[in-house]
């Protein structure tokens, strides 16, 4: 993984959990304010950020690896002397 990749995962965490804690609490309160208990509440988000969290993980390996299959596909390319027309197919 490259620098700017660490970099752009770790902001997008912090970022993405302020704005979930955000998110949370109004959804919280709206529940609170409708009557539901809060052990359940304390629950409800607990799951919630659970699941964030490690999908948006998931995501961002995800992404890394398709983009470092698609420079492989690439580079091994550019090194057997096919051009970037012949190359259209790894793209999609």
């Amino acid at each position: 993984m490259t620098l700017k990749g660490i970099m752009d995962r770790k902001l997008f965490m912090l970022v993405g959990s302020l704005v979930l804690k955000r998110c949370g609490t109004a959804l919280a309160v709206y529940l609170a304010s409708k009557g539901a208990p809060a052990d359940q509440l304390d629950q409800l988000l607990t799951a919630l950020a659970a699941v964030v969290g490690i999908g948006s993980d998931l995501l961002f390996d995800y992404v890394e690896k398709k983009r470092a299959e698609y420079n492989g596909a690439r580079k091994m390319l550019d090194a057997i002397g096919r051009t970037d027309t012949d190359a259209d197919w790894v793209a999609r």
